[in-house]
């Protein structure tokens, strides 16, 4: 009974060393954020309440595409949101199926359109960085979401 014992010991020891020393090996491959990456480009910041004003609100949203089930589940998730705020009393969502004259011509539509908040998320920053400037030059307040 004991050399059972002992057996099973050495087999649980073995497990043990062998899982310590993988997560060591797998650490090797994991991809780190390049330097800089998360470096703020300006020291620039929106003041508290620089935008607040009393609802209700028109939220509008451009996506550059839908292109998994993540992105999926967030704009749900988004739609949902919005449905349990009563000051909330639209929420557009646009996508542009991965077409950048199309997601141009979404975010003017909902400057046209006179949204109160305007969530971007752009194609490519090429694409992001002057939608941004071009809604926030209307006064209309601007979150880029997943900007490449």
């Amino acid at each position: 009974m004991s050399h059972l014992i002992a057996r099973a010991a050495l087999k649980l020891g073995t497990l043990l060393v062998a899982t310590a020393f993988c997560g060591a090996a797998l650490a090797a491959d994991v991809e780190l954020l390049p330097d800089g990456l998360l470096t703020p480009t300006t020291k620039e910041q929106t003041k508290p309440n620089q935008f607040k004003k009393a609802g209700p609100w028109r939220i509008g949203v451009s996506f550059g595409g839908v292109g998994n089930t993540w992105i999926v589940q967030m704009i749900q998730e988004m739609k949902f949101a919005a449905a349990q705020r009563k000051e909330i009393t639209e929420f557009i969502f646009v996508e542009a199926n991965w077409q950048a004259a199309k997601q141009v011509a979404d975010v003017e539509d909902l400057l046209t359109k006179k949204v109160d908040a305007i969530i971007i998320g752009p194609i490519s920053a090429a694409i992001g960085a002057p939608l941004a400037e071009k809604a926030a030059k209307t006064g209309i307040p601007v979150v880029v979401f997943g900007a490449f």
